[in-house]
């Protein structure tokens, strides 16, 4: 067998050469279920515009209940402030005689999501999507409560694309809707911040990581689940502390996402005295 011009006896399940301490890293108990993929929404019709959004405000105030900001992974790697650029109707897993409580918003969903959800496939007479989404049309596919309701209770959770080019991690409001192209970690401490932007972490991922047009893939269950944390809490948790103040700041004012500020990081061209200090921390 040959690896990169080498002759090698076998490869491990990294394509790398086996040596005779090769291993598998397991997943770490302590790390089960503190991450996950977001929600699987099924349903453009859940989104809402500004002016839609306007509307339930100034006629049912109540529905603004079921309106949240919507998170995916381009969000999080583009938009200088972290939020969400859309609005989305969320009512999680509540029954059909509560949703209709939330007039306005109820009815959006009459109108935009019921006829997708309940399309009737015409060589079968049937619905066309699978139960419950025909069933339960208001609610999302995957709604991920039993996580939301852990991460609604923290002022803030560690979020990462689930595919970018950037392998960067971000803290974002658990108040948002999560989409299912981010890894969300169900931490609000600086410490586990400062591990997961850590080139430690991001070296294991890259190692272990698919990639997808050569971007990479961020796998719970392959990279942090198996992944031990040190516990030098509180000098990671000052650096990252200073780390995410830094570079917040210098997204708003240069007006750039995380994907443009790690390109200008990794670019050795690039002497900026901002991004000097940002590679410094």
């Amino acid at each position: 067998i040959w690896l990169d011009g080498v002759e090698v006896s076998k490869l491990d399940h990294n394509l790398n050469e086996a040596l005779s301490t090769s291993w598998s890293p397991v997943a770490l108990q302590e790390n089960k279920g503190m991450a996950f993929s977001g929600t699987y929404i099924h349903g453009n019709g859940f989104f809402i515009s500004n002016q839609q959004r306007e509307m339930i405000e100034a006629s049912d105030p109540k529905s603004l209940d079921v309106v949240r900001r919507h998170l995916g992974g381009k969000d999080l790697n583009t938009q200088p402030d972290l939020i969400g650029s859309r609005w989305v109707l969320d009512f999680g897993e509540i029954d059909i005689s509560e949703a209709i409580k939330f007039t306005s918003a109820f009815k959006i969903i009459e109108e935009q999501v019921k006829p997708h959800r309940q399309k009737i496939d015409e060589k079968t007479g049937k619905f066309k999507l699978p139960d419950p989404m025909p069933r339960l049309y208001w609610q999302y596919w995957r709604t991920k409560s039993r996580y939301y309701s852990r991460i609604r209770k923290l002022e803030s959770v560690i979020a990462i694309a689930q595919v970018s080019n950037t392998a960067q991690v971000a803290i974002v409001d658990p108040n948002s809707v999560l989409d299912a192209k981010l890894i969300v970690f169900c931490f609000d401490d600086f410490h586990h911040f400062g591990i997961l932007s850590s080139s430690i972490h991001l070296i294991w991922g890259f190692s272990r990581c698919t990639t997808m047009k050569n971007d990479f893939t961020y796998t719970p269950s392959t990279l942090f689940e198996t992944y031990p944390f040190s516990e030098t809490a509180l000098k990671v948790a000052k650096i990252a502390e200073e780390l995410n103040t830094y570079r917040n700041s210098l997204m708003i004012s240069q007006n750039i996402g995380l994907t443009k500020v790690y390109n200008k990081y990794n670019s050795p061209e690039n002497d900026e005295t901002v991004i000097e200090k940002l590679r410094d921390l």
